[in-house]
């Protein structure tokens, strides 16, 4: 029995919340990681392009600080997207050993891309989505587990 139909054949109030959003959170990944192969990106380093979408000069320590990644995450997470010209590093006037980080004209385009990827992967996912009540929640939350695994397993394929 394949992991779909598991979950499919599964009492929703016998499945911790954790594993589903668990299940969600990965496949979101997998998703990303696929819709995004040809951007030169990983899905880690996208919360970082969308947050400097939002706010376009940021230091390290402040992107850190928004996103509550550590900032060793952060600097890897940079560093990579450096290296494939999405940001660019520039000294702070006000303070000469911190960095103004900000996006190329490249990162702005993969940046908008991303969002539409995302806006896709939510639309798809969030389709049954209706209630508030907790069991009903948890129960959405299963069905949005099967869709992501769905999505992934057809990934895969």
């Amino acid at each position: 029995m394949d992991k779909i139909e598991k979950l499919c054949n599964s009492d929703s109030k016998d499945i911790p919340l954790t594993a589903l959003i668990s299940i969600i959170y990965r496949s979101h990944r997998v998703y990303l990681n696929n819709e995004i192969d040809n951007l030169e990106l990983s899905a880690g380093q996208i919360p970082v392009l969308i947050e400097l979408l939002k706010i376009e000069n940021s230091s390290q320590e402040e992107l850190s600080d928004r996103l509550c990644i550590d900032k060793g995450s952060i600097a890897r997470s940079l560093k990579k997207m450096e290296d494939v010209k999405i940001i660019k590093r520039e000294f702070s006037e006000e303070n000469r050993r911190k960095y103004n980080i900000s996006l190329t004209n490249k990162g702005k385009k993969v940046g908008l891309k991303i969002k539409e990827i995302d806006s896709k992967w939510e639309k798809l996912i969030c389709e049954e989505l209706s209630s508030i009540n907790k069991g009903e929640f948890k129960e959405n939350l299963k069905n949005l587990s099967i869709k992501a695994l769905n999505l992934s397993k057809n990934i895969n394929e």
